[in-house]
């Protein structure tokens, strides 16, 4: 059984929902993170939906957590770890979006410190969590890494 780790808001969906569930229906066990809890119903929706295409051995658990804390980005790994295990995949499907900039506002509007709380969350946080994980799947003896958009997706696949 592998653990997927999925941080991200249930909310926003689309690729993140459609990824997970594919996760699930692979036999995967899931933790899902969101981070406002207005989203918290959306994630206990999510998790019921899970449970419904997965295999009866597959554990699935929902995680709220400020993803722009160093502190708590530690805190949440170890949570994941200790309720259903180590992840073997990091699917970091997350993002916050601040105050609009191109056709619909002016980059000048958004002041240097928002930017990099920005970055932080959506860039830096996905590295940290690789920086957690890795280890345990490369004692798992998987390779194949893949960095896209401002996720970091680490997908790992068994040596044989």
């Amino acid at each position: 059984m592998e653990v997927v780790w999925r941080p991200q808001s249930p909310s926003i969906g689309g690729i993140g929902q459609v990824t997970t569930r594919t996760f699930a229906r692979s036999g995967c066990s899931v933790a899902v993170h969101y981070q406002a809890a207005s989203s918290h119903a959306k994630a206990d929706t999510l998790i019921s939906d899970l449970k419904a295409i997965a295999s009866s051995d597959a554990r699935f658990a929902i995680f709220q957590t400020d993803l722009s804390n160093y502190d708590e980005v530690r805190r949440l790994h170890a949570e994941v770890v200790q309720q259903i295990g180590h992840p073997d995949i990091l699917f970091a499907n997350h993002g916050i979006a601040g105050p609009k900039v191109g056709p619909l506002g002016n980059i000048n509007d958004m002041p240097m410190k928002v930017f990099e709380e920005m970055w932080w969350t959506n860039t830096g946080m996905s590295y940290m969590l690789a920086q957690l994980c890795v280890p345990h799947m490369e004692a798992q003896k998987y390779e194949q890494f893949s960095h896209q958009g401002n996720s970091l997706h680490r997908a790992l696949i068994r040596r044989h």
